[in-house]
């Protein structure tokens, strides 16, 4: 949590060494939108409802976690945050949503 805004900022940039496995992803495609807190980390708690009601690629994202994975597919955009901003409701966790935050 302590570099949060420096770890986003990395992923925004299209120029960095490729390390995370979202480093790999984002060559074919691009951040459209944040969704974050500045609380508590709870990635594998997000990651628990998610995996309840969607499709997920298996070991992505989460190989220091007990978690099958922390990348889920949605339709579109709105889905995306429509169910991501239920899954910080139900673990009742106060969130924020906006890529400019980090510009």
């Amino acid at each position: 949590m302590n570099s949060l805004e420096s770890r986003v900022k990395r992923h925004l940039s299209a120029s960095k060494k490729l390390h995370w496995h979202i480093d790999y992803l984002l060559k074919y495609g691009e951040i459209v939108e944040v969704i974050y807190n500045l609380d508590k980390k709870v990635e594998c708690e997000l990651s628990m409802e998610l995996s309840k009601k969607h499709e997920y690629i298996k070991d992505f994202g989460c190989s220091d976690c007990e978690c099958e994975s922390h990348l889920y597919y949605f339709k579109n955009k709105k889905e995306a945050i429509e169910e991501v901003t239920n899954a910080y409701n139900s673990i009742a966790c106060p969130f924020k949503i906006g890529i400019s935050d980090f510009s």
